[in-house]
């Protein structure tokens, strides 16, 4: 398979080097990786800058500037402006796009195993590794380090939204496709993603947020809310992803891809049924 490996980043000056290296010593390099500059304005351009200019598989590529304000369109745009100028500068026939996140290192042999999993099974659309130190979660594969079959980049077609890694998700898993993250690939992020009890709640605003905006039906994400809050042990996650929900519902009634709702809807009802028949019984 021909890797494109892509990394966005904005402002990532203390960080970036590190995951851009992480890419460099991996066991099988890809056959080409994108730096992808999001109208920074610290020294992340020159730093990707000099990588590019180091190796001739390494590409550097600055976003133009955003004539819209349009939500949580920043890496969701980034990918498909870069994918675009990929295409065109270095490998317009790839096969797997494996985004790195500019605060995540992989371990070396990280895209190598990647590539045989999707090499192995070719129902996989989408995948990823798994942090070290979170929860593994086989069946939802993780934003950072998410690798894509071009079959579903171009099948999905990728919108410039808040949510974007949860949209392909949904996206794929209804056009057939199957989604994993696996425990054994390894990923470590350089900043926690809750150092604090605020941060954590200004995650989970967006997680309900990201849940309104894609159509997930009402009556679950208020039991996702109460699961999310029960397993940190801190109401206000509730009333987080109920606040984010709701805000979404009000500033964008109609959601960003009717067929992902209606598909999401079933998906989530479905599951609830089997839930409830293991618990209950028949």
């Amino acid at each position: 398979m021909k890797v494109l490996a892509l990394l966005p980043a904005k402002n990532e000056e203390r960080m970036v080097r590190w995951s851009i290296l992480s890419v460099i010593n991996q066991v099988r390099r890809p056959d080409c990786f994108l730096l992808v500059d999001d109208e920074s304005s610290d020294s992340t351009p020159e730093i990707m800058k000099e990588f590019a200019a180091g190796f001739d598989w390494i590409h550097y590529f600055r976003v133009p500037g955003r004539r819209e304000r349009n939500v949580g369109a920043g890496v969701a745009r980034a990918l498909i402006l870069g994918v675009r100028f990929g295409e065109a500068a270095c490998l317009r026939d790839w096969d797997l796009l494996i985004k790195v996140d500019a605060d995540t290192v992989l371990e070396r042999g990280y895209i190598a195993k990647i590539v045989e999993r999707f090499e192995r099974d070719p129902k996989l659309g989408i995948a990823s590794g798994f942090p070290v130190g979170e929860p593994p979660n086989p069946d939802h594969a993780r934003g950072m380090g998410m690798s894509i079959r071009r079959d579903v980049w171009v099948e999905a077609r990728l919108k410039p939204i808040l949510g974007w890694d949860s949209y392909l998700v949904f996206k794929a898993r209804m056009l057939g496709w199957r989604v994993r993250s696996f425990s054994d690939i390894k990923m470590f992020l350089m900043r926690p993603t809750s150092v604090s009890e605020g941060s954590l709640h200004r995650g989970k605003f967006k997680q309900g947020f990201t849940s309104g905006f894609l159509g997930y039906p009402p009556f679950l994400l208020i039991g996702r809310a109460a699961r999310n809050a029960l397993s940190y042990g801190r109401p206000g996650v509730f009333v987080a992803m109920v606040a984010g929900y709701l805000s979404a519902r009000i500033n964008y009634p109609e959601p960003v891809d009717p067929e992902v709702k209606e598909w999401l809807r079933m998906y989530e009802v479905g599951r609830f049924r089997s839930f409830a028949s293991r618990i209950l019984g028949p």
